[in-house]
Order: C-alpha cells, then sequence, then structure tokens
C-alpha cells in the first residue's frame, strides 16, 4: 500500500482541526464578503492581532481597489505557490493603489491576519509597505518580492527565498532533513497570480512550461535542469516496508537499482529525483558519486509477483523495459512537500 509522504501536513491539519472549535471569540457578520474575501454569512476576528482601526483601514483600502484600474501587467490577485491546507491565503496589488493581504482559516473561519499599504514597484521587484494603525498589535516588515515570469504566469517570490525557489522549480533542491533547520520549505515563500476574469480564480493552475525567467539583475540565481542518461541497471529484487522517492510501500514491492551517468560533478544530490519519460516513472537517488549516482526505482506487482503497469485511465499495460541510454531529468515546476 502506497501513501505520500506528507504526514507532516496531515498531522498539523489535524492538530489545527483540534483547536477549531472553543476558542473565547465569537464570529460577527462577514462584510467582507462583498469583497469576495471568503464569501460566507460569520467571520471570526482576531483582535489580539489587528485592531478594530486596522480593520477599517484594511475595508477603504479595498474600497480604493474597487474603484482604481491598472494596467500593470502585475498587478491582480495573488495566491500561494505551494498547496494549502486549512487555509485560504490572497496578495492582491495595485500599481495605482497599494496592496492588501489576508489569510482566512478555513476551520473556523476566521480571519487570521490581514496586511494593507503602499508598494514600490520596480521593474525588478515589488517592495510592501505596511501602514498599519498606531494602535494596532502587528508590526509587519518590509517584504521585498522579485518578479519571475513563468510561461504565461506572474510570480512574486520573496527575495530571502530565491534560491530555494530556483532550486525547487528545476528539480535540484534537497530538504534538509534537520527539523530544526531555518532553510525548511523556505521555497513556499512565493505568491502566483491568478485569473480575475474566471468563476474559479481563486485555484491557481500550477502547471508550468519551460523555464521561470528571473530578471537581469537576478539572473545568477536562476538554475536548471539536471539531465542525464541511464547506463545499467541491477538485478530486480522484490522488498516490502520501504521509503522510496518520498512513497512509503508497505506491501511487497519491484525494486530496481539503477545508475545515471551524472554525478556530484553535474550538481547531483542524495534525495534528488530523475523523471524517465519514455518510462513515465521516477529514480529516487540514494548515492552519488563523482561521475555517476544510483537511484531506486518502484513498481507494484501482482499475485504472480509481475510487474504491474497501469495507463494514465487505469488500463493494465505492458511494463516498458528499463534499459541503458533511457534519458533522465529533474523535473520541471513540482511543488510538492516531497
Amino acid at each position: 500500500m502506497k501513501s505520500q509522504r506528507i504526514y507532516f501536513f496531515i498531522l498539523i491539519s489535524i492538530l489545527s482541526l483540534s483547536f477549531c472549535f472553543g476558542q473565547d471569540i465569537q464570529p460577527e457578520k462577514n462584510w467582507l464578503a462583498s469583497y469576495g474575501i471568503y464569501p460566507t454569512e460569520f467571520l471570526y476576528q482576531r483582535y489580539d492581532r489587528y485592531s478594530k482601526e486596522d480593520l477599517v483601514n484594511f475595508g477603504e483600502k479595498l474600497d480604493l481597489f474597487k474603484k482604481a484600474e491598472s494596467k500593470d501587467e502585475w498587478s491582480g490577485i495573488y495566491y500561494i505557490g505551494s498547496e494549502e491546507t486549512v487555509n485560504h491565503s490572497e496578495l492582491r496589488i495595485n500599481s495605482n493603489v497599494g496592496f492588501v493581504g489576508f489569510n482566512v482559516y478555513t476551520c473556523l473561519p476566521e480571519l487570521r491576519y490581514i496586511d494593507y499599504g503602499r508598494i514600490m514597484n520596480t521593474a525588478d521587484f515589488i517592495q510592501l509597505l505596511p501602514e498599519f494603525a498606531e494602535n494596532s498589535p502587528r508590526r509587519s516588515e518590509i517584504a521585498k518580492y522579485v518578479k519571475v515570469k513563468w510561461g504565461d504566469k506572474y510570480l512574486l517570490v520573496e527575495e530571502s527565498s530565491l534560491s530555494a525557489f530556483a532550486e525547487k522549480a528545476v528539480g535540484i533542491y534537497v530538504e534538509s532533513d534537520e527539523d530544526s533547520s531555518e532553510s525548511r520549505f523556505k521555497w513556499t515563500d512565493f505568491w502566483v497570480k491568478g485569473d480575475l476574469n474566471s468563476e474559479n480564480h481563486h485555484q491557481v493552475e500550477n502547471e508550468y512550461t519551460g523555464l521561470p525567467q528571473f530578471p537581469e539583475s537576478y539572473k545568477k540565481i536562476q538554475r536548471s535542469p539536471i539531465e542525464a542518461k541511464i547506463i545499467s541497471v541491477g538485478k530486480r529484487a522484490i522488498e516490502k516496508d520501504i521509503e522510496i522517492g518520498g512513497w512509503f510501500h508497505s506491501d511487497e514491492t519491484a525494486v530496481y537499482r539503477v545508475t545515471i551517468g551524472a554525478g556530484s560533478n553535474k550538481g547531483v544530490k542524495k534525495g534528488m529525483l530523475f523523471y524517465s519519460a519514455e518510462l513515465n516513472e521516477m529514480i529516487s537517488i540514494i548515492r552519488v558519486n563523482q561521475s555517476n549516482a544510483v537511484g531506486l526505482m518502484s513498481r507494484d506487482i501482482d499475485e504472480n509477483k509481475n510487474d504491474h503497469c497501469l495507463d494514465n485511465d487505469a488500463n493494465k499495460i505492458p511494463c516498458p523495459k528499463i534499459s541503458s541510454s533511457l534519458k533522465v531529468k529533474t523535473q520541471i515546476g513540482k511543488f510538492g512537500f516531497w
């Protein structure tokens, strides 16, 4: 039985849900629904995180957004680029008005935080300059987001996260195993512009084509995927209770040890995933040498312990042969947590 390695995020979601009820706050009429902010009848407010004056200022800013027009291609509504579970976050930018940002904890629902202010809009980045009320319990720091174009998409990537994002974008990022590491999941700090004309504009389709294009002053951070070929395939083995590339196999599984012709000399690291288009399968790197690297591939097996392969419509097909000379490549635009 397979399950993706998202237990950490499932655990966080479960813990979050356990606190959904019993908080000493009362819901209020959701006047923000008229602005398209989580259209529900009632919404809990968090006056320990922002003041009532902040909410008034926030509403006035939203009124300006309703009236304002902007021909700047970077104006619009942005959504978190990585998957959210029990949260809904938005960042709205207008070159003539400024910005507003907010997060709704959807479990209650609760307006968990708000943000608003001016922006500095340059050719390479947008800087958010918060303007909270004097009595506000919130003191946001200035945030600087780099403008990244990717095909027909507009992304804003927090400057200190840009290096991790650049690696994750082309599949060469490997997450630290240290739970205390400050760099863990740093690549997640980016926003993707949504389609304001779409009925479901809050659902950003994160399919990326080509490579991300960084501004000229940030070009040195941009990275490329790693390409290689399979140079040898080891003997097939049947194993169980084994984790390969973020998947845990509790049942018996066919495992292949595969060597590719790229190693530390090409930037390959333990934990990287390489994809074979011909096989439509992944190789998870477990050992890296100077000029080559060893990885594992897995396949389900049937009752006769033969490889069991399916097409995209879940129809059984003959499994393609894993052979040398097949091309492999790190994946582009995959922003999952495994």
